[in-house]
This record gives C-alpha cells, structure tokens and sequence, in this order.
C-alpha cells in the first residue's frame, strides 16, 4: 500500500469544498454562537479591558516593548469599542438584516477580534503572553462562525500571521 498514490490531489480538492449549509443553518450557527455566545462574553471582557486601560493602574512597569506599545493599544481599544457597540447592534438586529451583511460583518470582525488580541499580546510579554492561548480560541471560533471552507482558511492563516 502506497502512502502517496493518484487520487490524494483530488481528495485534498474536496476538502477544500464546503459542504452544501442552508444560509438558514449558516444564520442560526452565527445566532447561537456569535449573538447568544460570544456576544454576552465579549461584553464582560470589553467592560475588564476598558477598566483596566482606563482606570486602573496594571499596566505600570511593562517591559520596553509593552510600554511602548501600551498607548498606542489604548487607542485601538477605544476603536475596538466602538466598533463592537456597532456589531453589537448588528447581532441583536441581524434578523431583519441580510444573512450575506451579518456574515460578511463576522469574518471582519473575527480578524479584528485578532489583530486586538495580537496587540494585547505585544502589551502583555509578546510570545511569553498567556494571550497566546486566545488564539487558539479565536481559530476554534472562526471555525464555527465561518463554515466556509476558503474564508475560515484565510481568516485563521491572518490570525495565526496577527500573533505572530
């Protein structure tokens, strides 16, 4: 038996073939996941951040690199919540909106969601963080928020490339 024979490039091909998903099944995944899920935890972990940005002192005596990097991450974090205020109001009103905007809205803000945490990390001891394992989190989310197969392959090789 051959480990490598003719038919493996066909096989690998549909693996990359997303399976046939209702955008009935696709809403209700990101319903389930993204509103009544992440939502709700996202909330909690913005209110700590902005706490702990704004009006506590935990980040005095960084290291060089997360001292440099402390203001410019204060100011992502203050676009970072304004921009999920905004998809906040999306999830809660997504079933009057277009299922194609809801999900296009959650692959963007997946990758923001990354980029957040890749500065945090730099804020928090860079590859020594214990943030790295957040990614792994993120790349099990992008995996249930986006079932396509190209997107969710695209979107976890920015999050792996944002820690790095």
């Amino acid at each position: 038996m051959a480990l490598i024979d003719h038919r493996m490039p066909g096989r690998f091909a549909n693996f990359l073939v997303t399976p046939n998903v209702s955008p009935a099944r696709r809403a209700e995944r990101l319903r389930f996941g993204e509103r009544n899920i992440v939502l709700p935890a996202k909330f909690v972990v913005m209110l700590i951040f902005a706490y702990e940005f704004f009006f506590s002192k935990s980040f005095e005596g960084l290291n060089v690199i997360g001292d440099m990097a402390l203001e410019p991450v204060r100011r992502f974090l203050v676009g970072y919540l304004v921009i999920n205020a905004l998809v906040m109001g999306v999830y809660l009103m997504m079933d009057r909106l277009p299922f194609s905007l809801v999900n296009s809205i959650t692959w963007v803000v997946n990758f923001i969601d990354a980029l957040f945490v890749a500065a945090m990390t730099v804020v928090t001891g860079g590859f020594e963080s214990v943030l790295y394992w957040v990614f792994l989190v993120l790349i099990v989310r992008n995996a249930v928020s986006i079932p396509v197969a190209a997107a969710q392959w695209i979107l976890n090789f920015l999050t792996i490339g944002a820690y790095v």
